[in-house]
């Protein structure tokens, strides 16, 4: 062995914070006023189940109180990509993270 190296919890905590990688899942709506809305669902990659992407998809469309059903032909598998500490830890509390990207406010007529 060339060289005896220590890892402390801490710094493998670190490791792990700074590499998270997410899935991005593409969802594409079309409100009422006939503009579409663009959100990601971002998720631990080992996810991926459709029909778990879609219920948290739904729930987001539900807590907006908007009113929207999500169709499962518009939430597609993107890209992973590198997870910010913000995103990592809404990750870890609910299971996953949504990223507004497009007319994702306004208010119901």
């Amino acid at each position: 062995m060339l060289f005896n190296v220590r890892i402390t919890n801490f710094e493998v905590f670190l490791y792990q914070l700074l590499d998270m990688e997410v899935a991005m899942w593409c969802t594409y709506l079309e409100r009422p006023d006939e503009e579409i809305m663009h959100f990601g669902i971002l998720v631990p990659p080992k996810l991926n189940n459709p029909a778990v992407i879609h219920l948290f998809g739904q729930e987001y469309l539900d807590k907006k109180k908007q009113n929207l059903m999500l169709n499962k032909s518009y939430c597609k598998f993107c890209h992973v990509g590198e997870a910010s500490p913000e995103v990592q830890k809404e990750i870890e509390q609910k299971g996953y993270y949504i990223l507004e990207l497009g007319h994702c406010n306004f208010k119901p007529k």
